[in-house]
């Protein structure tokens, strides 16, 4: 590959891409997802060490991960059909429930192979075995047989065997041959989230394979794949298209000013194009799009923007004008971002759906102001595959979503700032907030904070006070500008302090309304990167634009170093409803990364929560903060979604986890809004989620008779509450309780003890269950549902196995090879008892003489 190989990108994103190819920590395949089975991912990433080939020691990256196409196909399955990989990630090895025979985790199960020792090479023996019979994953590994002819399947285990070249399919179905048969029993990722469905029959659920009954695949033209690899704009053209229509007079007009004042002073760096449009029932230009070269071009565009606010409402038009100007600045304005906010519903032609088409291969976001903004203005950033925002009156909402919107076409090294803290707050007069706010090492490139007021102040009524950590002060007087400025225009203080004023630590900002009348304020913490580092970085977006009950909405918020996961962070998000009401229509959730309810993979930085707690019909929006714990981490080698697997014979070492405490940092930020659309949204009559499923079903054999359930207790409403009953079931059958799970026996209330009700939503539940005197040496197979008090029902947990034989070492597990040492080793011990016993008897006779078992010459009898 080379230069002439890449294109410029025209629409494309990199933040939206399918496909990223970027410098990473390892040239490690791999695709971030963090959605159930069957749902899409995020991203496919490969580094441009894997696409060139690069050699890690003596093999080369196509060695060690096996061929491209299979590679491709591999993370596809993951990125597209949400399958989850069938090596194995935790458990190595498992006990078969139907042979007794040990087994290595793999799919399918007619790949053959040997249980090595690491060190030696040699076969697994005794020694190497832990105590519940199965080899000990730190000594044993099992290694594939490359070039057997029992296998075809499955290419979501391990890729890079020659072999592997299908998905593996339902053993039970009709046709399908073992070299393809789906190993339901083995411990891996597809069996746990899948509930132990096979790869194709995900696939046959998914609209790529509508109506595909059989093995063959449906007739295509062609399976050759066409890539078209770009490269991001490095210069990005914005045109803002702000409502000034009559309802957007007062408060809303000069935030709107503020907020537009900072993407144009703050967040577009040099090189960056803007042009600012003003729509009511007509459209007009409130400046030019033109390269952002100087201060004065800053300026310039600051003393453009509208003033007032009047008129009738007619988004479209506002739209197709700025459409217009981007095609007269250049002739393919693909790639280039709208930025459309409006309070109001559309009254006047043209109408959203009649300028739709026009906005093709541009990126339209969407800023919703107040309860009334109209209901089509999202059909805009679906068509462009654009972020969806609102803005709640009295909140600070504004600032952060014309900060994503802005940034959001930007290359993460072009996004030199980052908000940290945004407070919307009102202050009596002669009285004094106070925000303490913290800044870790990489932000102290920089800081700038805007002090917004909104009525009838002047600059001059109001003070601040900032201490650095060391307690330097910075206040009114002793701060020249460009370290402080006013503009009286657009009510705003403005403090710029450069890498030199900026230390790591806990800062205090005091701000004093000295004026005749309180008044409400947004304060705004925006620190600069500091130059050479990488920073953490936080975003957060919801599953679906919209939702109607009992669909399910997730909240997903990222947080990583570069692509580092970040660890044990608190997570705490803000979900408003966008209403005019004065009311408090907030309700706050935890993301958490636990691999509980929502969250798909413990420790992977990706923090998840369901939402049911919708607030009334209509848009939803959410400020999300992150900050550090004594316990917050960065998990260096840890995984960020799941990838391919990599083959030991060339792999020079295993993926190792390195952690390390990120010390002190926090961010805000907006996961954007979403609508929920019917009027069951807010209705607490009506009972519509079960308790979600439990992922994490654990069973600890204490006695003969007698085990411990362990698990985190699901809620009430998914991951809300607390559910009101469990029900446990068990069979002795693998496949029928896979298959029919509510069919199989249910465990009695009197085999229950030590358990009285469910807990609330991911506290710990443990309880002991007595087994009867006919289940007792039996191999049994667990599951659990949780039951809501409207009796709906979650999805069944995964399963798991109680081993209930108390003798039998082979029951246990153990290969043949282990079985016929230990049989070996008890015939010699009983040959030496045999031998000391006649030798005895003949020493009562003759004279005495020595034992072959002490270590002497043996004696022939």
């Amino acid at each position: 590959m080379n230069g002439t190989d890449v294109a410029t990108a025209t629409w494309e994103r990199y933040s939206t891409s399918d496909v990223r190819i970027a410098p990473a920590n390892e040239n490690f395949p791999y695709t971030e997802k963090f959605t159930g089975c069957g749902l899409p991912g995020r991203f496919i990433s490969l580094t441009p060490g894997y696409i060139s080939n690069r050699k890690v020691g003596l093999d080369a990256l196509h060695d060690i991960y096996g061929t491209p196409n299979k590679v491709i196909v591999h993370e596809w399955g993951h990125f597209r059909w949400g399958l989850f990989d069938e090596y194995p990630r935790y458990d190595s090895f498992y006990q078969d429930l139907e042979t007794g025979n040990v087994e290595a985790t793999r799919c399918v199960r007619s790949i053959p192979g040997e249980i090595r020792n690491i060190r030696t090479g040699k076969p697994c023996g005794v020694d190497d075995y832990n105590s519940d019979g199965l080899p000990d994953s730190s000594t044993c590994v099992f290694i594939d047989d490359m070039e057997a002819k029992t296998y075809s399947a499955s290419i979501m285990y391990k890729q890079y065997l020659s072999n592997n070249e299908q998905f593996c399919d339902d053993p039970t179905r009709p046709g399908v041959p073992d070299t393809v048969a789906h190993n339901p029993m083995a411990p891996n990722e597809q069996n746990n989230k899948c509930q132990q469905r096979s790869s194709w029959e995900v696939l046959r659920a998914h609209p790529d394979f509508e109506d595909t009954d059989s093995l063959d695949p449906k007739p295509v033209r062609s399976t050759d794949p066409e890539f078209i690899i770009v490269r991001q704009k490095l210069q990005t053209t914005t045109v803002l298209v702000l409502d000034i229509s009559g309802s957007m007079e007062g408060e809303r007009l000069v935030l709107l000013q503020q907020a537009s004042a900072n993407i144009i002073e703050n967040v577009l760096p040099m090189g960056s194009r803007l042009g600012i449009i003003a729509f009511s029932e007509y459209a007009t230009v409130r400046h030019d799009i033109v390269e952002i070269d100087s201060q004065d071009t800053r300026r310039s565009l600051l003393n453009s923007l509208p003033k007032k606010a009047d008129g009738r409402t007619s988004i479209g038009r506002g739209v197709e004008l700025a459409v217009q100007k981007l095609r007269e600045y250049e002739s393919d304005p693909a790639g280039s971002t709208l930025i459309v906010i409006t309070d109001g519903e559309q009254n006047s032609h043209p109408y959203i759906q009649d300028v739709l088409q026009k906005t093709d291969n541009l990126t339209v976001n969407t800023v919703a102001v107040g309860g009334e903004a109209d209901g089509e203005l999202e059909l805009l950033a679906v068509h462009t595959g654009g972020d969806s925002f609102s803005h709640t009156d009295k909140s600070s909402e504004i600032y952060l979503s014309f900060f994503k919107a802005a940034a959001a076409q930007m290359s993460q090294s072009q996004v030199t700032d980052t908000v940290i803290d945004a407070d919307f707050v009102s202050i009596p007069l002669r009285e004094t907030f106070t925000n303490k706010f913290h800044l870790d090492d990489a932000l102290t490139g920089g800081l700038k904070i805007t002090i917004a007021y909104i009525w009838t102040l002047r600059p001059a009524d109001v003070s601040f006070l900032l201490v650095r950590p060391d307690g330097l002060p910075f206040h009114n007087s002793n701060l020249r500008p460009p370290r402080f400025t006013t503009e009286p225009r657009y009510k705003q203080i403005k403090i710029n302090l450069g890498a030199d004023d900026v230390v790591a630590g806990e800062w205090t900002l005091n701000v004093t309304n000295q004026g005749s009348f309180q008044d409400d304020f947004n304060i705004v913490i925006q620190p600069r990167v500091k130059e050479g580092t990488t920073p953490i970085i936080a975003t957060a977006q919801w599953a679906v634009p919209s939702v109607t009950p009992p669909n399910r909405q997730i909240l997903f918020v990222f947080v990583q170093q570069g692509d580092t996961p970040v660890t044990e962070a608190r997570v705490q998000a803000q979900v408003r409803l966008n209403t005019n009401a004065q009311e408090n229509n907030t309700v706050t959730i935890v993301p958490h990364d636990d691999g509980i309810g929502a969250d798909i993979t413990k420790d992977d930085g990706i923090y998840s929560a369901y939402f049911t707690s919708f607030l009334g019909k209509g848009r939803h929006g959410v400020e999300v903060r992150v900050s550090a714990s004594h316990e917050t981490k960065l998990s260096k080698g840890g995984l960020v979604g799941y990838g391919a697997a990599s083959n030991p014979a060339f792999a020079s070492e295993e993926r190792t986890i390195v952690t390390e405490y990120t010390g002190d940092f926090q961010r805000e930020i907006t996961g954007g809004s979403f609508e929920c659309t019917t009027t069951d949204c807010g209705n607490s009559s009506v009972d519509l989620y079960p308790p979600s499923r439990i992922h994490d079903l654990s069973v600890v054999r204490v006695h003969d008779d007698s085990l411990v359930l362990r698990f985190s207790a699901p809620g009430d409403d998914l991951a809300a509450g607390s559910a009101t009953k469990y029900e446990i079931r068990y069979s002795a059958n693998f496949t029928e309780i896979t298959k029919d799970f509510q069919s199989s026996n249910i465990v009695p209330e009197n085999w229950i003890t030590d358990f009285s009700h469910p807990r609330k939503a991911g506290a710990a539940e443990k309880f002991t269950i007595k087994l009867l005197d006919d289940t007792v040496g039996t191999t049994l197979i667990f599951g659990i549902v949780a039951i809501d008090e409207a009796n709906n029902q979650g999805e069944r947990s995964n399963l798991v196995v109680l081993q209930s034989t108390p003798t039998a070492s082979a029951q246990k597990g153990w290969p043949p090879g282990a079985i016929a040492g230990v049989a070996l080793s008890m015939f010699i011990i009983l040959l030496c008892i045999l031998i000391v016993g006649l030798v005895y008897v003949w020493r009562r006779k003759s004279a005495p003489s020595k034992s072959p078992c002490n270590g002497h010459h043996p004696v022939s009898v």
